[in-house]
């Protein structure tokens, strides 16, 4: 089974008719996620020493 992510990735005109939203708005809300990802994981990085 392919995941929604896969499926869009390889059907990008679909994603307003699965998501509600334009593509464009996918890829910004993955990125901005990624982003928010990678600074809690340098937050924790740093309060938590070795």
């Amino acid at each position: 089974m392919i995941s929604t992510f896969d499926y869009i990735q390889k059907y990008p005109l679909r994603t307003k008719q699965l998501l509600g939203i334009s593509y464009e708005q996918f890829t910004d809300l993955v990125n901005s996620a990624k982003k928010c990802h990678e600074e809690e994981q340098r937050k924790r990085e740093q309060s938590c020493p070795e």
